[in-house]
């Protein structure tokens, strides 16, 4: 298919938006899995770390409407691109965090970057495929987006226990920006 900027590959677009989503879902899980040590380092209940939760759920939820609007005006490379270099700003500072009002504007930052990722997929979808294939191609998004809810898990806390929680917040704003990059010079508007 050839678009203005030269050729795109629609399944490369796809992969990178699912790689996108699949990051989305894993940060949503990943902090909860290291209650332990947070509770530790910043000497917290359950309900400040509950807190600490919440508000990344919070912006999120707050920023479905915006990110919609988003994805229709700047189109899914720039939403997306952005909206991941913000999930890994939001994870460098958690990482670098030494108090929970820190840690807590970074999840914030994280939830606003990262609410309009699924969204522009979803328009990245309807541009570069048929709408017969909408279904399908958003059944498999969330497979991907699970996917990186059960990463989150036992494999995440693997990692916190073998490098620290600090060290898997840092691994995972590395790939978080990673995927920011890729989007920027691989994911094509219409």
């Amino acid at each position: 298919m050839i678009k203005k900027g030269g050729l795109a590959n629609p399944w490369l677009i796809f992969t990178i938006g699912a790689m996108s989503h699949y990051a989305v879902m894993f940060n949503r899980t990943a902090v909860g899995q290291m209650f332990p040590q947070l509770m530790a380092e910043f000497n917290t209940t359950g309900v400040g770390l509950a807190a600490l939760s919440s508000i990344y759920y919070y912006t999120y939820a707050i920023m479905q409407v915006p990110a919609g609007s988003l994805a229709d005006t700047l189109g899914p490379r720039k939403l997306m691109s952005f909206g991941m270099f913000l999930g890994a700003l939001g994870w460098f500072i958690f990482a670098s965090a030494q108090s929970l009002a820190v840690a807590s504007m970074a999840r914030l930052i994280s939830g606003f970057g990262l609410a309009g990722i699924f969204l522009g997929l979803l328009k990245s979808i309807s541009i570069w495929f048929p709408a017969k294939r909408f279904g399908t191609l958003t059944g498999l998004s969330t497979f991907f987006g699970n996917l990186g809810v059960a990463t989150a898990m036992f494999p995440f806390v693997l990692l916190v226990g073998a490098i620290g929680w600090r060290g898997a917040s840092y691994t995972v704003a590395w790939v978080t920006l990673t995927i920011a990059v890729l989007i920027w010079l691989l994911v094509k508007d219409e």
